[in-house]
C-alpha cells in the first residue's frame, strides 16, 4: 500500500544511420525527459517496433537499406503503428512535404537538417502527449497551466439521436453542474466540403479532415474520444470553458486552420470551417446544449463561413455575434 509507482518515461525510436546525427537527435530526446532508443535502418527499425512500444519515432528520409517515404507507408499499413506520431528529420524533409502529402502519410512534422534545436523538441514533447501544441498559452486565453481546457470529441458516427452519445455529452454536462463550473460544446463544419471532394477527390477530402483533426489534438489539451457525424462535422466539449472563452480558442484555430495547406498531385489547395458555440450558463441541459450549438453553426455558414459564431439564448442572438465578430476581424 504506501510504495509508490514508478513513473514510466516514454519513449522514443530514432531511426538514423549517421552516427553523430543520431546521437544529436537522441540528446534532444533525453533533454525533453524522454528516453530513447536507435535503429540505423529501416529493417532494424520495424523489428523494434513490432518488439516495443514508443511514444513516437524520428525518421530520417534517406536510409541505406529502405527510404523514409517507403518506410512510412509500411508503418501506416501497419495496425499496430497506424496511429504512432511520425516526425520527419531530414536534409531534404521541406522539399518532400510539398511534393507529398503529409497527411496522407499521417506525418507529424517535417524538420530540416540542420536541425533547430528549439523546434525539434517542441514537436518531440507534442508527438509524444507531453504538452499542447504550441501557441497554447495564447488559445487558452492566458488561463493557468495548472487547470488546463480538457477537450472531448465527441465520438457520433453512430446513427442522429444514439443514446449512447447523448449519455455521453449528458456526463460532460451533469458533470459540470455538479461541479459548477463551465463547459462548452463547439460544433465544426468544413466549408465547401463537397467541392473540395470533388475537385481533389474524396481522399484529399479526407485529408482535410484528418489535418483537422490533427490541429485539434495539437492545440487543444487533452482528447478524449474523436470522431465526427455528418461526414465532415465534428463536435468538441471544452470543459471548464465558458462560451466567451471557447469562441477565442476555437477562432485561433479557425485562423491556423484556414493557413494550413493541402496537397494533391503537387498542388497546394487551402480549406476554412464554420463552427458554432454554446455553453451551459444559457443552455443547461445537454438536448439545448446540442441544439443551440448546431444552431450556431448554421448561422456561421448563412453569414459567410470561416467563422465562429456563439449562441446567447435564441437565433437572433447568434445572428447579432455573427455580425459583430465579422466586423471585427475585418477592421
Amino acid at each position: 500500500m504506501g510504495k509508490k509507482f514508478e513513473e514510466i518515461v516514454k519513449r522514443v525510436l530514432i531511426c538514423e544511420d549517421e552516427p553523430d546525427m543520431a546521437s544529436s537527435l537522441r540528446a534532444a530526446v533525453e533533454r525533453v525527459g524522454l528516453a530513447a532508443d536507435i535503429a540505423c535502418d529501416a529493417a532494424q527499425a520495424k523489428q523494434m517496433l513490432e518488439q516495443d512500444d514508443y511514444a513516437a519515432v524520428t525518421i530520417d528520409l534517406t536510409l541505406p537499406s529502405q527510404d523514409g517515404i517507403a518506410l512510412i507507408r509500411e508503418l501506416r499499413a501497419s495496425k499496430k503503428t497506424a496511429a504512432l506520431p511520425i516526425l520527419v528529420v531530414s536534409a531534404n524533409a521541406t522539399v518532400v512535404r510539398k511534393e507529398l502529402s503529409d497527411e496522407t502519410l499521417g506525418v507529424f512534422d517535417w524538420i530540416d537538417k540542420p536541425i533547430n534545436q528549439a523546434l525539434l523538441e517542441v514537436a518531440l514533447k507534442q508527438a509524444a502527449g507531453m504538452v499542447p501544441g504550441e501557441d497554447s498559452t495564447a488559445l487558452h486565453g492566458g488561463i493557468s497551466q495548472k487547470t488546463p481546457h480538457e477537450a472531448v470529441i465527441l465520438d457520433l458516427s453512430l446513427p442522429d439521436g444514439s443514446g449512447a452519445v447523448r449519455d455521453q455529452l449528458g456526463r460532460e454536462v451533469a458533470r459540470a453542474k455538479r461541479k459548477k463550473v463551465p463547459l462548452s460544446l463547439a460544433m465544426i463544419d468544413i466549408d465547401l466540403f463537397s467541392q473540395i471532394s470533388d475537385t481533389y477527390g474524396h481522399s484529399a477530402g479526407e485529408r482535410v479532415i484528418q489535418g483537422l483533426l490533427r490541429l485539434l489534438r495539437q492545440r487543444l489539451r487533452q482528447t478524449d474520444l474523436i470522431g465526427r457525424y455528418g461526414g465532415e462535422e465534428l463536435a468538441i466539449v471544452l470543459c471548464d470553458t465558458d462560451g466567451e472563452t471557447a469562441v477565442t480558442v476555437l477562432d485561433k484555430i479557425r485562423k491556423e486552420f484556414s493557413r494550413l495547406g493541402h496537397w494533391v498531385d503537387g498542388k497546394e489547395f487551402f480549406a476554412t470551417f464554420s463552427c458554432g458555440i454554446a455553453d451551459i450558463s444559457r443552455f443547461d441541459d445537454a438536448a439545448k446544449l446540442g441544439g443551440a450549438a448546431d444552431k450556431a453553426l448554421y448561422e456561421a455558414r448563412n453569414m459567410g463561413q470561416d467563422q465562429v459564431v456563439l449562441a446567447q439564448g435564441s437565433i437572433d442572438a447568434c445572428f447579432r455575434y455573427a455580425e459583430l465578430s465579422k466586423s471585427a476581424t475585418t477592421q
